[in-house]
């Protein structure tokens, strides 16, 4: 039950959250069948959120032991479906003792054909990259084969999920999933050696992971990420279609991630004179306040969308509502939060509280005064009213880079056109089409 109140609520709240979301091969998730969900970490709270939000099927989570410290903690995320998973580090009583009774609880779970995910990279670090994964996985699938006698199907499914930026609001992500693994097939190698099936496994897990996340050497991520910004500002989504069925995002981006550090080791001397010609589009840009997403606009003879302005008294009610929360926030997190992992996820849940809370006096209000069908029209007024603000915020946003970038070039057509040539090469270099 609040499963799944919890589950409405967090699928409204994350659309303003997020400006976008990409899922890929959802499908591969059966009906009434036993997965292990297996992913990268990088975002603390909101990685089991992105995924079981958009899956049918109620998912089981193991999440650190540490967390249920409390009576009242203990019985939310119970009711939450999360289950304590213990690490050493955490110096929670008898590690061995408390994991058994996790692993039992797996075991029932895939027994009745559920559902149960599990980062096994063991932590959550804010990286495009994934970090050598614990066994704790492979030890699970292979444990719940030996209590039944290899006489149930259960499978493990790989995934990643990626975000364009950790902890900005209105940022995009991408969760893919990939071929789901049937924990059968390794039944004649675990007989034979248990250890050589569990790094087997393991390694089989990652592989997975791996296909469907965006991975940047850690030295190049300052100029892979430009990379993105400008392959980005070519793209043309609808403000209107929030999630995309696709993985074109996720294959352009992994392969300019692939082909900058393919540069570095097969052609030194051109890596270094490409680099110094990223960084100093990007430096440019920063030094002069603009932004690629307005370069490319004027290249592309992209005007001013004027016509967005007639929406302007919604955008003020949805200002008047959302900017005081949104500044209340962004202060709140930035001085409390100082671990970027959390930084988001925490966003998300103060997203939740206040307008839950603002929900029910609107809603309270409204039905006190004008009765009980007015008030559930305010509360899709003020839904809509945020909703169509914040993407009228955005299109005001562009439409100033826009701006500035057409009163730059007026006034600096010379540096103007130093920074053009700059991404006229960059874009040559790696084939993308902006």
């Amino acid at each position: 039950m609040l499963y799944r109140y919890v589950w409405v609520l967090l699928f409204l709240v994350y659309r303003g959250l997020f400006k976008r979301a990409f899922y890929h091969n959802t499908e591969v998730v059966k009906f009434k069948k036993a997965y292990i969900l297996a992913s990268n970490h990088c975002n603390a709270f909101l990685d089991p959120i992105v995924v079981a939000a958009q899956l049918k099927r109620e998912v089981n989570f193991l999440v650190r032991g540490d967390i249920f410290n409390s009576p009242i903690k203990r019985y939310f995320l119970n009711a939450l479906h999360q289950i304590p998973i213990y690490r050493g580090r955490d110096g929670l009583g008898n590690l061995k003792e408390n994991n058994e009774q996790t692993f039992r609880k797996v075991y029932e779970i895939l027994e009745e054909n559920k559902i149960t995910m599990i980062f096994p990279e063991g932590d959550c670090v804010p990286e495009k990259r994934l970090r050598p994964l614990k066994k704790g996985a492979a030890r699970m699938a292979f444990g719940v084969m030996t209590k039944n006698n290899w006489e149930i199907d259960p499978y493990i499914l790989p995934l990643a999920v990626n975000y364009a930026y950790h902890t900005q609001f209105r940022t995009e992500f991408m969760v893919g999933f990939d071929n789901s693994i049937r924990i059968m097939d390794y039944k004649e190698l675990y007989l034979e050696n248990e250890a050589k099936a569990i790094n087997k496994l393991t390694q089989d897990i990652a592989i997975g992971i791996k296909n469907q996340l965006i991975e940047i050497p850690k030295h190049l991520e300052k100029e892979t990420e430009i990379l993105f910004q400008i392959y980005r500002s070519g793209l043309n989504y609808s403000p209107l279609l929030w999630r995309r069925n696709e993985n074109t995002r996720l294959k352009a981006e992994q392969s300019l991630a692939k082909s900058i550090a393919k540069l570095e080791t097969e052609n030194l001397v051109e890596f270094e004179k490409v680099k110094a010609n990223i960084n100093k589009y990007g430096e440019l840009l920063n030094q002069n306040n603009l932004t690629d997403n307005g370069i490319y606009s004027v290249l592309q003879f992209k005007s001013i969308n004027l016509l967005s302005y007639l929406a302007l008294p919604i955008y003020l009610l949805g200002f008047i509502i959302n900017k005081p929360i949104k500044n209340f926030i962004e202060k709140s997190v930035q001085k409390k939060i100082k671990k970027d992992e959390f930084k988001l996820s925490i966003k998300m849940g103060f997203l939740l509280a206040i307008y839950h809370i603002l929900a029910l006096i609107v809603f309270s209000i409204a039905w006190l005064f004008i009765g009980i069908a007015w008030a559930f029209g305010s509360l899709i007024l003020l839904y809509i009213s945020s909703w169509w603000a914040t993407l009228l915020n955005e299109r005001y946003k562009l439409n100033k880079e826009i701006f500035s970038a057409k009163k730059f070039e007026a006034k600096n057509l010379e540096k103007f056109n130093i920074i053009a040539e700059l991404r006229k090469n960059i874009t040559n270099q790696f084939n993308i089409t902006s």
